[in-house]
């Protein structure tokens, strides 16, 4: 845990992270060893939530090199809470963008915890997602936060790029969006075929 990484080492917060980071790729023979042993079709692995300690280190780069670049796909998470205003929706969808560009592999948005949004905010988010002119809308109706003119132009950017369009509904505490999440890694590795584990 991070608790213990802490304490071994002496490290505050920040810095048993970039530890734990570390220490996972160094370990990742040992950690496919032991996924090797469940026999499962996926494993979904959980990196450091602090988004740099992933993309922009040599830990990630061993990590999917180790997993196989063929046979991985990214899931990146937005939280709610961060994209309740269009700015902070794109400056989330910008952070993805980087992460799929730096580690080059295919990415899966979800929109997670959809269980703490009311039916407002969760259907406003989507609508985000799939519909480039209520973004727009959206952005022009705050153009007088600080924040708007840097917002507008990422927006552009990313609407050029093509990263809109999908993005999946999911809820651990509701158990929403699992079979989505699934459906499209067989969509990703196996062109929607079911497994067949022998």
């Amino acid at each position: 845990s991070m608790r213990e990484v802490m304490d071994e080492f002496g490290l505050g917060p920040n810095g048993a992270q970039i530890a734990a980071a570390d220490l996972m790729a160094m370990n990742i023979g040992k950690m496919i060893e032991v996924l090797d042993t469940f026999k499962a079709d996926y494993a979904l692995v959980d990196t450091p939530g602090q988004l740099e300690l992933f993309a922009f280190r040599e830990s990630s780069e061993r990590m999917v090199s180790a997993f196989g670049r063929d046979g991985s796909m990214l899931v990146y998470l937005l939280d709610p809470t961060l994209c309740r205003t269009s700015n902070g929706f794109v400056s989330l969808m910008m952070l993805s963008s980087i992460v799929e560009f730096r580690l080059g592999l295919p990415i899966l948005n979800l929109l997670s915890k959809t269980d703490i949004l009311d039916g407002d905010d969760r259907e406003r988010m989507l609508t985000w997602f799939e519909d480039m002119e209520a973004l727009q809308g959206s952005l022009l109706d705050e153009g007088g936060t600080p924040g708007f003119v840097v917002g507008a132009e990422l927006f552009k950017a990313l609407d050029n790029l093509g990263v809109f369009g999908e993005i999946r509904p999911v809820s651990a505490h509701e158990g929403e969006g699992l079979g989505d999440i699934h459906a499209r890694a067989q969509m990703q590795f196996f062109g929607g075929e079911d497994t067949v584990r022998e």
